[in-house]
């Protein structure tokens, strides 16, 4: 009996419409002794799903460019190769100041191993003489995989250091700063400084400086717009409510008292969300782990299952560690660093009060001073 496409339609919806063949069959592929999810599962979901990761990933990736304060990265042989394929992010992150997309990483990793299961399927039709797949596109998929593994190594490298940015480079700069993106996963961008540490004791002088957006200077300023930027808004709110106000003055705006968690708030709750979520990425393993390790003793207790099927939950199990163990350290990070940056603002605004006050009472220390010798000379005089 022949299978016609409104039957493919009403058995597996627009996939098999558009494949005009069975899109998924969970039992048939379960009990193949070959890994093959079926040309319509590698041609449509696992080619659009890195695609999808990075549309989904770019508005918020372009939001974090925007906060970036580094000068620009001049153009390299790396940078324009980057830029024949993607050039939005990678000019948007040449402009900001970032060496290297973290964002692209994944979309290329993500499209290599997406692209694995129709490699496999490629390699062994074609030694079998299998004609699965024409040889047209068999010879499109390998360039086209060849290049996306092309692209994921130049991802992994950075491009140089800015030269703007020397004219005001710090003594020891960071090597965190023009550190590739997988350096920055495994921290490898410190193993010089852990090495230096095995060899001799460490002193101030091997120290690396702190990154712009960390020191006291930037979380300072960082504090005193979002408070002028409060302040303006409690002015705009009281103006409106009190509409026979004629006239407001800056000594106006100065008596509103500040409230120090709704500024922390509003100054850094973008990294407050962001870490949560690698949190929340990061302690999921604790359900999933169990999970998968689960399927793999059930495995091995089942002899009738294919081989491949315990090598895909072993390599999945490994994966997933590796993952978690990842988003683990990238949150303790950002979670140090925060407090850092929270602590460094909350004291610069401490000292900035201080220093205030202490202008004042020296001011009126004087004008009293100088009072009390001019009313005194004048009754002498006299």
């Amino acid at each position: 009996m022949e299978i016609t496409e409104e039957d493919y339609g009403a058995r597996d919806g627009i996939f098999s419409r558009l494949c005009l063949e069975e899109f998924w069959n969970t039992s048939q592929i379960w009990r193949s002794p070959e890994p093959a999810f079926g040309r319509c599962v590698e041609r449509s979901v696992l080619v659009w799903a890195p695609c999808a990761l990075l549309l989904v990933c770019t508005p918020p990736y372009i939001t974090f460019l925007r906060r970036k304060s580094y000068s620009p990265t001049p153009h390299t042989a790396l940078s324009y190769t980057k830029m024949i394929v993607h050039m939005i992010l990678v000019k948007m992150g040449l402009e900001y100041g970032v060496p290297n997309s973290g964002l692209l990483w994944v979309f290329w990793l993500t499209m290599l191993l997406c692209g694995l299961p129709q490699l496999y399927t490629v390699i062994i039709s074609t030694v079998n003489l299998n004609a699965k797949y024409p040889a047209v596109m068999v010879a499109t998929f390998l360039v086209q995989y060849l290049s996306s593994i092309v692209m994921f190594i130049s991802h992994c490298c950075s491009d140089v250091d800015s030269s703007i940015h020397s004219l005001d480079k710090t003594k020891n700069p960071s090597p965190e700063m023009w550190a590739s993106f997988p350096s920055i996963l495994t921290f490898n961008w410190c193993t010089n400084l852990v090495w230096k540490g095995w060899r001799r004791p460490l002193t101030t002088a091997d120290l690396w400086e702190m990154l712009p957006e960390d020191n006291a200077a930037s979380n300072a300023a960082l504090w005193a717009s979002t408070v002028a930027s409060w302040r303006k808004g409690q002015t705009s709110a009281s103006l409106h409510d009190h509409c026979h106000v004629l006239q407001s003055s800056a000594e106006d705006v100065e008596d509103y008292e500040v409230p120090v968690l709704t500024i922390l708030f509003k100054a850094f709750y973008v990294s407050f969300f962001v870490t949560a979520i690698i949190v929340v990425l990061a302690e999921s393993s604790r359900f999933i782990s169990p999970y998968i390790l689960g399927l793999l003793i059930r495995f091995i207790n089942d002899e009738d299952q294919p081989v491949w099927i315990g090598y895909s939950y072993a390599a999945i199990l490994f994966i997933f560690c590796e993952f978690f163990s990842f988003m683990r350290n990238a949150a303790f990070k950002r979670f140090f660093m925060l407090n850092t940056r929270i602590k460094a603002s909350v004291m610069a605004a401490v000292y900035r009060k201080v220093c205030y006050v202490l202008c004042v009472f020296i001011l009126m220390s004087s004008y009293w001073i100088n009072g009390t010798l001019f009313t005194g000379s004048h009754k002498l005089h006299q």
